[in-house]
């Protein structure tokens, strides 16, 4: 294979842009200033992003921060074009801002555009491209994104944005994207009870909407990376309390079990005790989700036990696939997967028990109408749940998937 001229490598590296990442920026990481190497997680969200995409994550997966590399890199790129980065407080968009300093300033001089601007949570490069970082409760909904032609926006921890801005100032942005294949807006955060986001991502996670959903647990290779130190403070904790120097298969509770069958390592398991010394288990699940419902129980108030609810999500098993649904009404397969899940066939001479809480049908930020179907022994075999469906449309469905459960019992 012959050998790339410098010309042909910069070409390489500008067209792709983890490469441009890893061969001119540089990141602090937990102290150290470390050339921009993405991690599995957000190598994954660069592979398959999409125009929108909404994405629910762990802490400290580096998100937000792949967001200020990619905006760099096609400001450089593309001449006169805007970026925006949003976040939910003055102190969160304050570090977001100079982490976008400290990355830029780390590009080597002969490859690095000048500056006309780079104060006020603004960089202006001399190209005319521009990245501000801004702050969400400081802008008016409606007016967002206004005076700008948006070729980029990342919302950093919408969760906590204003309600009303959740909604109508995510509309505003949509409308200020650029018309062509570069434009992208992306949606961050870790969960914060069921509000405008969790009906935005279920939506999503469903293929009910214009976004594409992306979760990102703390049982990956970007968390393993990002609290390494924190994993060796636990093993040696570990060490100091118990007799055995290693957590065998006996010693964890069901949860651990059910965890590691996910993909938790054992020191993660010991580095989840050390945590679960000064915060609750729904406090952990709220940070580190291992789910994505379990992301929205933790932080949702709740008339039933938290902790057996959270404790059972990581015991739901999958639906079965389009495929392995037989003789379905019609009615129902375009809900299949989406609103509708089976998880066991009905079976001969079997009486099942259907559960149907009927909402008014007018909004889809409104209540769910909702049906869940039990066997004899009073376990769940099917479930539907559905907002902004008309009432007509329901009592259909209840009554097809009641007939295709042996005429089911309703109550």
């Amino acid at each position: 294979m012959p050998k790339l001229t410098r010309e042909e490598k910069l070409r390489r590296i500008n067209a792709n842009p983890a490469l441009w990442l890893k061969n001119f920026v540089k990141i602090d990481s937990n102290g150290e200033l470390v050339p921009f190497v993405v991690n599995p997680e957000q190598k994954d969200f660069l592979d398959n992003m999409d125009r929108y995409c909404c994405t629910l994550k762990s802490r400290q997966l580096g998100i937000s921060t792949l967001s200020l590399g990619l905006m760099l890199y096609y400001a450089f790129q593309l001449p006169n074009s805007n970026y925006l980065m949003l976040a939910q407080s003055e102190d969160a968009t304050q570090n977001l801002f100079t982490r976008l300093k400290l990355m830029y300033e780390s590009i080597p001089d002969k490859y690095r555009i000048g500056f006309r601007k780079n104060n006020e949570m603004e960089l202006l490069l001399e190209n005319n491209s521009r990245i501000a970082v801004k702050t969400a409760s400081k802008m008016k909904a409606e007016s967002a994104g206004r005076s700008y032609s948006l070729t980029m926006v990342h919302l950093s921890e919408f969760a906590f944005y204003d309600e009303k801005f959740q909604e109508k100032g995510l509309l505003a942005l949509e409308n200020a994207l650029i018309k062509n294949e570069n434009a992208k807006i992306i949606i961050e955060s870790t969960a914060n009870g069921l509000n405008y986001f969790y009906y935005l991502f279920k939506d999503a996670i469903a293929g009910n909407s214009k976004y594409k959903a992306f979760f990102y647990n703390w049982l990956g290779e970007g968390a393993k990376k990002q609290f390494k130190y924190e994993y060796q403070l636990a093993k040696n904790w570990y060490k100091k309390g118990s007799l055995i120097r290693h957590l065998y298969d006996d010693e964890m509770n069901d949860t651990e079990k059910k965890l590691y069958g996910l993909g938790a390592t054992k020191v993660q398991l010991i580095w989840r005790r050390w945590k679960l010394q000064d915060i609750t288990e729904e406090q952990f699940r709220q940070e580190y989700p291992a789910t994505w419902q379990e992301a929205f129980v933790s932080t949702q108030e709740s008339v039933f036990d938290q902790k057996q609810l959270n404790d059972r999500l990581l015991f739901i098993p999958e639906p079965l696939k389009a495929k392995e649904v037989n003789d379905l009404p019609d009615v129902l397969y375009p809900y299949l997967n989406k609103s509708l899940f089976i998880y066991k066939l009905p079976k001969p001479k079997e009486m099942y028990f259907a559960g149907v809480d009927t909402a008014s049908g007018l909004s889809k930020e409104g209540d769910l109408s909702a049906m869940s179907i039990l066997d004899s022994s009073g376990e769940q075999v099917a479930v539907f749940y559905k907002s902004g469906l008309p009432v007509y449309k329901f009592a259909n469905i209840v009554n097809a998937l009641g007939d295709y459960f042996n005429y089911a019992c309703l109550m």
